[in-house]
C-alpha cells in the first residue's frame, strides 16, 4: 500500500465578541452520513487546499464557496497550525480567524446541495452562532480544526488572564 502525500487543509473561525465578553463562533452543520465520522456534528468551516493554492487563498475560498462570504485573504489571521498522522494518511491544518462586529449582520448564504454524487466538497446543512464549547464533540470525535481552535482559544484566555 502506498502512503498518500500530506493533505493540506484550512479552516476559518468567524469570531464575534459579545457585549458581555463571551465569544461566539460560526458553527456549521456537516451532513449526516454513515461514511463521515464527523457527519451530523457542528464544527468550523474547512476545506482542503488545491494544488498550487496557498493556505491563505484556500481560507478565502472556504468563506466564498461554502458560506457565500467574500473576504480577502488579507482580512484573515492565522491563529493555529497542527498535523495529524494516523499511519495511513497525514493532514496539516491551518486555522484562521475572522473577527466579526457584533452589530453587523453576517450575510451567510449556504450554496445549494450539489447533485454530483462524485463531489468531494462538503457542503453544510446549516450554520449558527455558537459558544466555542459547542464544538467540543467534533473535537472529541477527531476534528483537527476544532481541536486546534479550542486549544488556541484556551491558550489565548489563559494568556489574557495572566496579563490582568
Amino acid at each position: 500500500m502506498t502512503r498518500e502525500r500530506m493533505k493540506r487543509s484550512v479552516s476559518v473561525a468567524i469570531r464575534c465578541a459579545q457585549a458581555d465578553g463571551a465569544e461566539r463562533v460560526v458553527a456549521v452543520l456537516r451532513p449526516d452520513s454513515p461514511d463521515d465520522p464527523l457527519g451530523g456534528l457542528w464544527g468550523l468551516p474547512a476545506a482542503t487546499a488545491r494544488d498550487g493554492e496557498s493556505e491563505d487563498e484556500a481560507a478565502a475560498r472556504v468563506l466564498r464557496d461554502k458560506l457565500g462570504l467574500r473576504v480577502p485573504a488579507e482580512g484573515l489571521t492565522r491563529i493555529s497550525e497542527g498535523r495529524r498522522d494516523d499511519g495511513a494518511s497525514s493532514q496539516s491544518m491551518t486555522v484562521y480567524a475572522l473577527d466579526w462586529d457584533e452589530d453587523s449582520p453576517l450575510p451567510v448564504s449556504l450554496p445549494a446541495r450539489s447533485v454530483d454524487s462524485e463531489s468531494t466538497v462538503t457542503l453544510y446543512e446549516d450554520w449558527r452562532w455558537a459558544a466555542p464549547d459547542e464544538l467540543r464533540e467534533a473535537a472529541r470525535r477527531g476534528s483537527l480544526c476544532t481541536r486546534l481552535y479550542l486549544k488556541w482559544l484556551g491558550d489565548a484566555l489563559d494568556s489574557s488572564l495572566r496579563s490582568e
